[in-house]
């Protein structure tokens, strides 16, 4: 009887009965975030993800003082989670990287569970980059990861490397729309 018991604990424990485990029907899957500036000196995050069960792209921003009011906002709309660990790039709008935003922008990053080795590109509309993206696909999730062949050949920049001062810290790549459709200085190889 002992061990019938202890049989059926660990099945339970394993098989994620007690709610530990999340499927992936619950999960909306964040691939690019985009971090603009809103008018009030806050905050407009784009995110483009993937529904857990479907191919399909979808984009939705949520403007905020912070990235906590944002995640609440969300947390009120939505009957998904929002996963963020598996983001492979992000959009900063190129205001909040003047030295005067970027440290705040900075510390709201670090409250969330952001992968600090994903790339990171600036942009003058990092919303408009990824709206275009979920409306007529272009392959900007492939491009922001595997990298670009662009004029100016700047090496790629990890999230990680924002946090760096002086002499180690790098300048994100800027990404552009144009007609043909998006444009990026930055090298395949870096």
């Amino acid at each position: 009887m002992k061990k019938e018991l202890v049989v059926m604990i660990l099945i339970f424990c394993f098989t994620g009965i007690f709610g530990g485990a999340r499927d992936i029907e619950d999960e909306n899957y964040v691939m690019v975030l985009g971090i603009d500036e809103n008018a009030q000196g806050g905050y407009v995050l784009t995110y483009l993800y993937q529904d857990g069960t479907k191919e399909e792209k979808k984009v939705l921003s949520l403007k905020g003082d912070d990235f906590t009011e944002i995640e609440k906002q969300y947390n009120k709309m939505a009957y998904k989670n929002l996963e963020l660990g598996h983001i492979k790039a992000v959009l900063i709008g190129e205001s909040l990287l003047q030295e005067d935003k970027k440290n705040k922008m900075l510390e709201e990053l670090l409250k969330e569970d952001i992968p600090y080795l994903c790339y990171v590109y600036q942009a003058a509309d990092a919303k408009e980059i990824l709206e275009k993206e979920a409306s007529e696909p272009f392959g900007l999730t492939t491009l922001l990861y595997q990298g670009f062949v662009g004029e100016k050949k700047k090496e790629r920049v990890q999230l990680v490397d924002l946090f760096a001062d002086g002499e180690d810290e790098k300048e994100a790549p800027l990404v552009r729309l144009d007609e043909k459709g998006i444009k990026a200085d930055i090298s395949v190889n870096p």
